[in-house]
């Protein structure tokens, strides 16, 4: 139980450290760019990614800070990375392959982000297959 308890704690703290490296001014401004290069209102997002509007200007402005499920959805809604969203990258591709190719990543890490991107990507296919 108590390699549980460490792994988990390990993990907690590793993801507090992710969060503090994301300069949120910056990513709101990428979301907002890439917004307007696909023509979309803050409303139209918002309603693609199931957010509301003031939130999405929220996250442009890096006032409010999103979770990893709603980054990995503006992530996949804009057709980038939440490694591009969050760190400004250049790699564009598959979201979930990112975390594949980074190592800095411990494998606990890896594997849960891997896991909310699929729990992600199945909620979209079901929605999409509900319309």
């Amino acid at each position: 139980m108590d390699g549980k308890r460490n792994s988990h704690s390990m993990l907690k703290k590793r993801e507090a450290s992710i969060i503090a490296s994301v300069d949120y001014l910056a990513m709101g401004k990428r979301i907002r760019r890439l917004r307007h290069q696909y023509k979309l209102t803050q409303e139209g997002l918002a309603e693609l990614c199931d957010i509301s509007a003031s939130f999405v200007g929220h996250i442009e402005m890096g006032t409010r800070i999103p979770s990893l499920d709603t980054i990995a959805i503006l992530a996949d809604v804009l057709q980038t990375s939440i490694d591009y969203l969050a760190y400004g990258s250049s790699y564009q591709g598959d979201s979930l392959s990112v975390f594949e190719k980074t190592p800095i990543l411990p494998d606990e890490i890896a594997s849960e982000m891997s896991r909310l991107l699929f729990r992600h990507h199945a909620t979209i296919d079901k929605s999409s297959n509900m319309k």
